[in-house]
C-alpha cells in the first residue's frame, strides 16, 4: 500500500500531542480502479437480478392465469396483489442497490483528538478507493452549530468508522449515538488501549495495534464495500 510510518507532531486542531504519521505514496495502481470497477458491475448485477426476478414472476402468474381462463377482473387483482407484494419484499434491496450504484461509499469518521494525525490519513486512503469521507476538521467553519452539522452529516452516510482511542471519547459517544438512532453500518476501530463502548462491544472491530498495515487494509475494504 505504499505505508511508511514515521514520527509526526499535531501543532493545531484537536490534538497538541504527537502520533505516527503515515506518508502516502502518489500512486494509486491498476488493482484499485480494477476493484472498483467490479465492485459497481457486481451492484448492478445485482440491481438485474431482482428486477429479473420480478419480471419472471409475474410472468409465470401470467402463463398459469391464461391456462386456468380466469376473468379479467379477476387476473387485474391477481396481477396487483402479486406486484404489491413483491414490491414490499424487494423494495429495500433494490433501493441499496440503486442508490450505491448512484455513487461512492459515504464514511463518516468518529474520532478522539489525541487520533487526529492518524485519522487525516485513513481519510485520504478512503477517498483514493473511491469514498466519500466526512472530517470534521474539514467540514466544519467558524460559528456553525457543530451539532446540526454533524447530525446531518450522519443522516447523509453510509458508515461511521468510530475510532477508539486510549481514553474515552464524549464527542465520539455523542456521534455513536446520532449513528445507532440512524440504522447506520457501525464498525469499530481500535488505535488504543480503551474499551469499546457498550453498546458496540458486541460488533467484531478493526485492530490497528497489532498489525497496523493488515488493520488499514482490513478497515478500507470494510469501509469501501
Amino acid at each position: 500500500m505504499g505505508l511508511a510510518i514515521g514520527n509526526g507532531t499535531q501543532t493545531s486542531g484537536r490534538n497538541s500531542s504527537s502520533a505516527p504519521v503515515w506518508h502516502i505514496g502518489s500512486d494509486r495502481g491498476n488493482g484499485e480502479c480494477s476493484s472498483m470497477s467490479i465492485q459497481v458491475k457486481t451492484k448492478f448485477s445485482d440491481v438485474l437480478a431482482i428486477l429479473g426476478a420480478v419480471a419472471s414472476t409475474v410472468g409465470l402468474v401470467l402463463a398459469i392465469v391464461s391456462w386456468l381462463d380466469i376473468s379479467r377482473d379477476l387476473l387485474i387483482s391477481v396481477i396487483s396483489s402479486l406486484v404489491a407484494f413483491l414490491a414490499g419484499v424487494f423494495s429495500s434491496r433494490l433501493a441499496t442497490r440503486v442508490k450505491s450504484l448512484m455513487g461512492s461509499p459515504r464514511v463518516f469518521l468518529s474520532y478522539p483528538a489525541a487520533l487526529t494525525v492518524e485519522v487525516k490519513a485513513i481519510a485520504e486512503l478512503l477517498r483514493r478507493r473511491g469514498a466519500q469521507v466526512w472530517l470534521d476538521q474539514e467540514r466544519l467553519k467558524p460559528g456553525q452549530d457543530w451539532r446540526s452539522e454533524i447530525a446531518r452529516a450522519m443522516e447523509d452516510a453510509d458508515t461511521l468508522l468510530v475510532f477508539i482511542g486510549d481514553e474515552p471519547s464524549p464527542n465520539v459517544a455523542f456521534e455513536l449515538g446520532l449513528a445507532e438512532g440512524r440504522g447506520k453500518r457501525i464498525i469499530p476501530v481500535r488505535a488504543g488501549g480503551a474499551e469499546l463502548p457498550s453498546d458496540i462491544q458486541g460488533l467484531r472491530y478493526i485492530d490497528l495495534r497489532a498489525d497496523r498495515d493488515v488493520g488499514l487494509e482490513q478497515l478500507i475494504e470494510s469501509a469501501t464495500h
